[in-house]
């Protein structure tokens, strides 16, 4: 009896493990097929007339003021997406200058766009939602757009001059 009793408990350990290993293995590959494509227009670039949501990822159009990040780091996803979801419907109709365009490539092969300006306006869908400094923050300090444009040597040169007064 005391052997029959140790093979099942063995047998409901085995099966518990294996259900929970299956189990895990499709949260984790789910997660893996989240990722946002990030197309930006270089900092301080000007254009004629406001940029809408529509504006295209073409790369010849803009020369070498357009830019692109595949971000797929499932702890940045995370944060992301807390803060995604917080995201609530604005009252108000403005239009924004948009400079981020981002796809949003979820699990269930949808896709959601999200278009902000270059310091406000964030459009979901197509639908205004209300501003959120840390969600902008997040997504600028993910792609470096501060720093990512800056000349390296023209900083030098900067310091050197600074130094020099």
């Amino acid at each position: 009896m005391y052997t029959y009793t140790r093979i099942i408990n063995y047998l409901l350990i085995l099966i518990f493990s294996f259900v929970n290993f299956s189990c895990y293995n499709k949260q984790e590959s789910k997660s893996k097929n989240n990722y946002l494509s990030v197309y930006f227009i270089q900092k301080g670039t000007t254009f004629p007339v406001r940029m809408d949501c529509n504006f295209t990822q073409d790369n010849g159009k803009y020369g070498d003021a357009m830019h692109y990040k595949k971000i797929s780091d499932s702890i940045f996803l995370n944060i992301f997406f807390s803060e995604y979801n917080k995201l609530k419907i604005s009252q108000e109709s403005s239009n924004i200058d948009v400079r981020f365009k981002i796809f949003i490539h979820l699990n269930d092969k949808k896709v959601d766009t999200l278009c902000l300006g270059e310091n406000q306006g964030i459009v979901k869908n197509g639908i205004k939602m209300n501003d959120s400094k840390v969600f902008m923050k997040l997504i600028k300090t993910k792609i470096n757009y501060d720093s990512v444009f800056n000349d390296p040597m023209k900083e030098y040169r900067k310091a050197i001059e600074e130094e020099l007064k």
